[in-house]
């Protein structure tokens, strides 16, 4: 009896409804349009009737027990979209959200135009905010300090994917010790763990169980450490003249990191400004710093 494409997604939206995937039709659409490099779902759907081979079928068994067992489908394919590209990742490695595409905004909006500039990003993950903004912007350089070695490897991975090696330089750094810099930056762009241990423990599993800890969880009872580290570093490290911090924010804490940044940082850069960004959410998303 031949195996078509539409006994396939039968048998894959069945087995993850058994293993109580959080959308068993659409979930299985998406596995099968992968392994077929279909990227329309009417290109799949056209075709449910034509017959399957063996190793498409072996694929997806592999991928519908990983996704059964909360693994993210990010991870399943080795890549995430970010800002138009795709990023490699995998374990280790925090998968890039869309909202934080609204930080990249955020950076290209309020750098200058008119020469070239070097930013320092806190936390580089898989590398997609830093090497989206090198990207974007052929006359920046980058630095990026990360605390995770797992996390590192993907950073390299996708420098060397986009061939931007020469642009960007990648540091592993022991927690909150960062290494002095050689003069000032044009910008810092961070998007901190801040996600405090009460709520940690009631994200969805595919997170919880799957993605770095120390990506997501700050490494103290203070949820603000990070943004007081950033500023505190700032403060030294920073172009007193076009400066600017921007930093992704939890909702909740928003306000505390402006207080943080306007306390630390306003004495020492006058005539600077702080602003708030929301996201499409109307959540509170970005906080930003810019001196004058």
């Amino acid at each position: 009896m031949k195996m078509t494409f539409r006994s396939l997604l039968s048998w894959a939206e069945a087995e993850l409804e058994r293993l109580q995937a959080k959308s068993p039709v659409v979930e299985s659409q998406i596995l099968l349009m992968e392994i077929l490099n279909v990227s329309r779902q009417s290109e799949l759907l056209l075709g449910l009737d034509e017959e399957a081979s063996e190793s498409v079928f072996s694929t997806l068994q592999t991928w519908v027990e990983r996704r059964g067992e909360g693994e993210p489908i990010q991870y399943i394919f080795g890549k995430a979209p970010f800002y138009g590209r795709d990023f490699f990742v995998g374990s280790g490695v925090l998968i890039p959200r869309p909202e934080t595409e609204i930080l990249v905004e955020e950076v290209l909006k309020h750098i200058p135009f008119d020469r070239k500039l070097s930013g320092l990003e806190i936390g580089l993950g898989s590398g997609a905010i830093a090497l989206t903004l090198l990207l974007e912007r052929a006359d920046l350089h980058m630095r990026a300090f990360e605390v995770s070695e797992e996390a590192l490897k993907w950073g390299f991975k996708n420098r060397a994917h986009f061939a931007l090696d020469t642009r960007c330089e990648f540091q592993l750094v022991e927690g909150l010790e960062w290494p002095s810099l050689e003069g000032k930056v044009d910008f810092i762009v961070s998007n901190p763990p801040y996600i405090p241990e009460e709520e940690y423990s009631v994200l969805p599993r595919e997170v919880r169980d799957h993605e770095p800890r120390v990506a997501l969880v700050p490494p103290s009872q203070n949820p603000l450490v990070f943004y007081e580290q950033i500023a505190d570093y700032a403060k030294t490290h920073l172009n007193p003249k076009t400066g600017l911090i921007a930093l992704e924010v939890h909702a909740p804490l928003a306000d505390q990191v402006v207080r943080v940044l306007k306390e630390t940082l306003e004495p020492a850069f006058q005539g600077s400004q702080v602003g708030l960004v929301l996201d499409l959410s109307g959540q509170k998303r970005v906080v930003y710093f810019q001196t004058k």
